[in-house]
């Protein structure tokens, strides 16, 4: 059995390959996927989380509250919205075909048929709330949940999403 195998049968997606052997990386493109770096060495690696944790711990000292970015109207197929430090609400459909990204949570307050990413920056703390609820694919901080079909307990409902120890929590 192999890897992509393991994580169908457990509800999950591979989004990306890191290789160096070009047949490999020739195969992820062609189901879309992204094409990872060189990985870092054990020393490269604490000497950014070292950065990263003094650059973080300054910034959330110095973050001021940012308002929700707000998308009124429908987003169609094939577009893409984005939003950085702070929260979105979706007040219209979101087709499918369609990504939303947000550094922080997610509100749509009609039917989501497609991708909703929220604290894409890492933000566990991120929520994705859904008025009725159809998505494809649903991560928190990187934590994913695909949907071939949306099960009966979930599908055009109101859903909220969280991590709780490490898991999306519906």
């Amino acid at each position: 059995m192999n890897k992509v195998e393991i994580l169908t049968q457990n509800d999950m997606a591979a989004v990306g390959i890191r290789s160096d052997k070009r047949e490999l990386v020739d195969f992820a493109k062609f189901p879309s996927m992204a094409v990872f770096g060189k990985s870092l060495t054990s020393n490269k690696l604490d000497s950014i989380q070292e950065k990263t944790t003094k650059t973080a711990s300054s910034l959330l000292q110095d973050k001021a509250y940012q308002t929700p970015k707000v998308v009124t109207n429908e987003v169609n197929s094939f577009e893409q919205i984005i939003t950085k430090n702070s929260d979105l609400a979706l007040l219209d459909k979101v087709k499918s075909g369609a990504e939303i990204m947000s550094f922080g949570s997610i509100s749509a307050y009609k039917e989501v048929q497609e991708h909703l990413f929220a604290g894409i920056n890492g933000d566990e703390k991120a929520t994705i709330f859904v008025q009725s609820f159809n998505a494809q694919l649903i991560p928190i901080a990187g934590i994913y949940k695909g949907f071939d079909v949306v099960s009966v307990k979930l599908y055009a409902r109101q859903v909220m999403i969280d991590l709780s120890d490490g898991k999306l929590r519906f």
